[in-house]
Protein backbone atom coordinates (compact mmCIF):
# COMPACT_ATOMS: atom_id res chain seq x y z
CA UNK A 1 0.00 0.00 0.00
CA UNK A 2 1.49 3.38 -1.38
CA UNK A 3 1.82 6.67 0.92
CA UNK A 4 -0.84 8.39 -0.88
CA UNK A 5 -3.15 5.54 -0.55
CA UNK A 6 -2.50 5.18 3.34
CA UNK A 7 -2.95 8.89 3.79
CA UNK A 8 -6.73 8.61 1.59
CA UNK A 9 -7.68 5.80 3.90
CA UNK A 10 -6.54 7.87 6.94
CA UNK A 11 -8.44 10.87 5.77
CA UNK A 12 -11.69 8.86 5.01
CA UNK A 13 -11.62 6.80 8.50
CA UNK A 14 -11.22 10.65 9.94
CA UNK A 15 -14.15 11.64 8.34
CA UNK A 16 -16.39 8.82 8.99
CA UNK A 17 -15.37 8.85 12.85
CA UNK A 18 -16.34 13.08 13.04
CA UNK A 19 -19.40 11.48 11.03
CA UNK A 20 -20.36 9.29 13.95
CA UNK A 21 -19.63 11.96 16.59
CA UNK A 22 -22.03 14.36 15.13
CA UNK A 23 -24.80 11.59 14.62
CA UNK A 24 -24.31 10.64 18.78
CA UNK A 25 -24.13 14.71 19.19
CA UNK A 26 -27.82 14.43 17.54
CA UNK A 27 -28.89 11.74 19.04
CA UNK A 28 -28.61 13.28 22.40
CA UNK A 29 -29.90 16.70 21.30
CA UNK A 30 -33.12 14.78 20.34
CA UNK A 31 -33.33 13.33 23.72
CA UNK A 32 -32.90 16.22 25.50
CA UNK A 33 -35.85 17.96 23.46
CA UNK A 34 -37.37 14.96 23.81
CA UNK A 35 -37.23 15.61 27.52
CA UNK A 36 -38.28 19.13 27.04
CA UNK A 37 -41.54 18.04 25.75
CA UNK A 38 -42.64 15.71 27.95
CA UNK A 39 -41.79 17.58 31.25
CA UNK A 40 -44.96 19.30 31.52
CA UNK A 41 -46.80 16.20 31.54
CA UNK A 42 -44.23 14.16 33.83
CA UNK A 43 -46.48 14.82 36.73
CA UNK A 44 -49.72 13.29 35.43
CA UNK A 45 -47.32 10.01 33.11
CA UNK A 46 -46.29 9.58 37.01
CA UNK A 47 -49.44 10.03 38.89
CA UNK A 48 -50.61 7.33 36.46
CA UNK A 49 -47.68 5.24 36.78
CA UNK A 50 -48.32 4.97 40.32
CA UNK A 51 -52.03 5.33 40.43
CA UNK A 52 -51.93 0.63 40.57
CA UNK A 53 -49.58 1.32 43.90
CA UNK A 54 -51.33 4.18 45.59
CA UNK A 55 -49.38 6.40 47.46
CA UNK A 56 -45.65 6.20 47.44
CA UNK A 57 -43.03 7.66 49.66
CA UNK A 58 -39.22 8.76 49.15
CA UNK A 59 -36.61 7.61 52.18
CA UNK A 60 -34.07 10.36 50.54
CA UNK A 61 -34.17 13.94 50.60
CA UNK A 62 -33.23 13.83 46.91
CA UNK A 63 -35.01 10.20 45.79
CA UNK A 64 -38.47 11.81 44.61
CA UNK A 65 -36.40 14.42 42.32
CA UNK A 66 -34.37 12.32 40.45
CA UNK A 67 -37.23 9.34 39.69
CA UNK A 68 -39.08 12.21 38.24
CA UNK A 69 -35.71 12.28 36.09
CA UNK A 70 -35.32 9.49 35.05
CA UNK A 71 -38.68 8.72 34.38
CA UNK A 72 -38.30 11.70 32.26
CA UNK A 73 -35.38 10.59 30.66
CA UNK A 74 -37.15 7.33 29.64
CA UNK A 75 -39.80 9.16 28.12
CA UNK A 76 -37.49 11.17 26.06
CA UNK A 77 -35.66 8.12 24.43
CA UNK A 78 -38.87 6.83 23.72
CA UNK A 79 -40.32 10.14 22.08
CA UNK A 80 -37.10 10.48 20.25
CA UNK A 81 -36.79 7.14 19.37
CA UNK A 82 -38.33 7.36 15.75
CA UNK A 83 -35.89 9.96 14.47
CA UNK A 84 -32.70 8.76 16.51
CA UNK A 85 -33.08 5.62 14.21
CA UNK A 86 -32.74 7.38 11.50
CA UNK A 87 -29.93 9.27 12.65
CA UNK A 88 -28.51 5.80 12.83
CA UNK A 89 -29.68 4.56 9.65
CA UNK A 90 -28.36 8.01 7.56
CA UNK A 91 -24.86 7.09 9.08
CA UNK A 92 -24.67 3.67 8.29
CA UNK A 93 -26.26 3.28 4.95
CA UNK A 94 -23.32 4.35 3.20
CA UNK A 95 -21.47 1.04 4.24
CA UNK A 96 -24.44 -0.93 3.14
CA UNK A 97 -25.37 -2.51 -0.41
CA UNK A 98 -27.89 -1.39 -2.20
CA UNK A 99 -30.53 -4.59 -1.12
CA UNK A 100 -29.63 -4.07 2.81
CA UNK A 101 -30.77 -0.28 2.01
CA UNK A 102 -34.13 -1.31 1.17
CA UNK A 103 -34.68 -4.17 4.27
CA UNK A 104 -33.59 -1.44 6.67
CA UNK A 105 -36.30 0.90 5.50
CA UNK A 106 -38.84 -2.31 5.82
CA UNK A 107 -36.78 -3.16 9.12
CA UNK A 108 -36.93 -0.22 10.90
CA UNK A 109 -40.31 1.23 11.27
CA UNK A 110 -41.46 -2.30 12.45
CA UNK A 111 -38.27 -2.56 14.88
CA UNK A 112 -39.73 0.82 16.14
CA UNK A 113 -43.17 -0.22 16.53
CA UNK A 114 -42.74 -3.95 18.39
CA UNK A 115 -40.55 -2.03 20.67
CA UNK A 116 -43.27 0.73 21.79
CA UNK A 117 -45.74 -2.34 21.90
CA UNK A 118 -43.73 -4.19 23.87
CA UNK A 119 -43.50 -1.04 26.63
CA UNK A 120 -47.17 -0.25 25.95
CA UNK A 121 -47.89 -3.96 27.16
CA UNK A 122 -45.84 -4.26 30.01
CA UNK A 123 -47.23 -0.49 31.28
CA UNK A 124 -50.80 -0.63 30.68
CA UNK A 125 -51.22 -4.51 31.45
CA UNK A 126 -48.13 -6.74 32.62
CA UNK A 127 -46.94 -3.78 35.65
CA UNK A 128 -50.78 -3.53 36.70
CA UNK A 129 -51.72 -6.80 37.34
CA UNK A 130 -47.93 -7.87 38.95
CA UNK A 131 -48.54 -5.08 41.32
CA UNK A 132 -52.21 -5.93 42.45
CA UNK A 133 -51.19 -9.36 42.39
CA UNK A 134 -47.97 -8.23 44.95
CA UNK A 135 -50.31 -5.77 46.88
CA UNK A 136 -53.13 -8.75 47.65
CA UNK A 137 -50.30 -10.11 50.36
CA UNK A 138 -50.66 -6.64 52.57
CA UNK A 139 -52.80 -7.38 56.13
CA UNK A 140 -54.54 -5.37 58.26
CA UNK A 141 -50.70 -5.41 60.40
CA UNK A 142 -48.52 -5.34 57.07
CA UNK A 143 -49.31 -1.99 55.21
CA UNK A 144 -47.13 -1.37 51.55
CA UNK A 145 -44.46 1.39 51.93
CA UNK A 146 -43.13 1.28 48.37
CA UNK A 147 -40.19 3.50 47.72
CA UNK A 148 -40.84 5.86 44.46
CA UNK A 149 -37.28 5.78 43.02
CA UNK A 150 -37.75 1.37 43.24
CA UNK A 151 -40.89 1.67 42.13
CA UNK A 152 -39.97 4.23 38.96
CA UNK A 153 -36.88 2.17 38.38
CA UNK A 154 -39.00 -0.98 37.83
CA UNK A 155 -41.28 0.24 35.44
CA UNK A 156 -38.30 1.50 33.58
CA UNK A 157 -36.52 -1.72 33.57
CA UNK A 158 -39.62 -3.47 33.11
CA UNK A 159 -40.58 -1.63 29.71
CA UNK A 160 -37.51 -1.33 28.85
CA UNK A 161 -37.28 -5.56 28.84
CA UNK A 162 -40.54 -5.69 27.29
CA UNK A 163 -39.91 -3.39 24.34
CA UNK A 164 -36.40 -5.64 23.68
CA UNK A 165 -38.01 -8.82 24.28
CA UNK A 166 -40.84 -7.82 21.72
CA UNK A 167 -37.79 -7.15 18.98
CA UNK A 168 -37.46 -11.33 18.52
CA UNK A 169 -39.58 -12.09 16.01
CA UNK A 170 -37.68 -9.20 13.78
CA UNK A 171 -34.43 -10.78 15.18
CA UNK A 172 -35.39 -13.83 14.26
CA UNK A 173 -36.82 -13.28 10.27
CA UNK A 174 -33.30 -11.40 10.26
CA UNK A 175 -31.28 -14.78 10.76
CA UNK A 176 -33.69 -17.21 8.67
CA UNK A 177 -33.32 -14.53 5.95
CA UNK A 178 -29.48 -15.01 6.43
CA UNK A 179 -29.48 -18.87 7.01
CA UNK A 180 -28.40 -19.23 10.23
CA UNK A 181 -31.70 -20.26 11.55
CA UNK A 182 -35.33 -22.11 10.40
CA UNK A 183 -38.14 -23.39 11.00
CA UNK A 184 -37.64 -26.96 11.51
CA UNK A 185 -34.25 -25.49 13.73
CA UNK A 186 -36.87 -23.86 16.27
CA UNK A 187 -39.59 -26.24 15.78
CA UNK A 188 -36.95 -28.92 17.16
CA UNK A 189 -35.52 -26.36 20.00
CA UNK A 190 -38.55 -25.64 21.60
CA UNK A 191 -38.09 -27.60 24.78
CA UNK A 192 -34.77 -26.16 25.09
CA UNK A 193 -36.29 -22.41 24.55
CA UNK A 194 -38.56 -22.92 27.26
CA UNK A 195 -35.63 -23.31 29.58
CA UNK A 196 -33.72 -20.15 28.20
CA UNK A 197 -36.81 -18.00 28.59
CA UNK A 198 -37.28 -18.53 32.04
CA UNK A 199 -33.51 -18.18 32.46
CA UNK A 200 -33.61 -15.11 30.48
CA UNK A 201 -36.80 -14.21 32.10
CA UNK A 202 -35.56 -14.73 36.08
CA UNK A 203 -32.24 -12.14 35.07
CA UNK A 204 -34.39 -9.34 33.36
CA UNK A 205 -37.15 -9.33 36.58
CA UNK A 206 -36.94 -9.07 40.29
CA UNK A 207 -36.39 -12.34 42.22
CA UNK A 208 -40.31 -13.63 42.10
CA UNK A 209 -41.70 -16.27 40.55
CA UNK A 210 -44.96 -14.37 39.31
CA UNK A 211 -43.09 -11.53 37.56
CA UNK A 212 -40.78 -14.36 35.98
CA UNK A 213 -43.63 -15.67 34.49
CA UNK A 214 -45.45 -12.67 33.54
CA UNK A 215 -42.48 -11.99 31.49
CA UNK A 216 -41.87 -15.15 29.99
CA UNK A 217 -45.36 -15.78 28.74
CA UNK A 218 -45.06 -12.88 25.55
CA UNK A 219 -41.71 -13.99 25.16
CA UNK A 220 -42.63 -17.41 24.71
CA UNK A 221 -45.68 -16.60 22.41
CA UNK A 222 -43.48 -14.20 20.56
CA UNK A 223 -40.85 -17.31 20.16
CA UNK A 224 -43.59 -19.10 18.30
CA UNK A 225 -44.80 -16.31 15.81
CA UNK A 226 -40.87 -16.24 15.20
CA UNK A 227 -41.50 -19.81 14.14
CA UNK A 228 -44.33 -18.94 12.35
CA UNK A 229 -42.75 -15.81 10.90
CA UNK A 230 -39.74 -18.06 9.60
CA UNK A 231 -42.21 -20.78 8.39
CA UNK A 232 -43.80 -18.14 5.68
CA UNK A 233 -40.81 -15.70 4.70
CA UNK A 234 -37.42 -17.39 6.09
CA UNK A 235 -34.98 -19.15 4.02
CA UNK A 236 -34.45 -23.12 4.46
CA UNK A 237 -32.30 -23.70 1.82
CA UNK A 238 -28.93 -23.21 3.87
CA UNK A 239 -30.06 -25.38 6.48
CA UNK A 240 -31.41 -28.85 5.12
CA UNK A 241 -29.36 -31.13 7.39
CA UNK A 242 -30.16 -29.06 10.61
CA UNK A 243 -31.53 -30.99 13.13
CA UNK A 244 -31.90 -28.42 16.34
CA UNK A 245 -31.08 -25.04 17.33
CA UNK A 246 -28.92 -26.90 20.50
CA UNK A 247 -27.99 -30.16 19.23
CA UNK A 248 -27.12 -32.75 21.79
CA UNK A 249 -24.98 -35.79 21.17
CA UNK A 250 -27.10 -38.85 22.53
CA UNK A 251 -23.81 -40.48 23.68
CA UNK A 252 -23.54 -37.31 25.88
CA UNK A 253 -26.73 -38.24 27.59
Amino acid sequence: MSFSTMELTGKALIENIDKLRKRIIYCFLFIGLGMIIILPFIDRIMNYLTKPVGNLVFISPYEAFFSKIELTLFCGILISLPVNICIVYSFIKDFLPKHSKRSLIFFFPVAILLFISGTMLCIFVMLPLGVKFFLGFSTADIKPAISVGKYISLVVAMSLAFGLVFELPLVVLILSKMGIVSHNMLSKSRKYVIVVVFIVAAILTPPDIVTQIIMALPMLLLFEISIWLCKIYGSDKNLKNSKSLLPIDKNMV
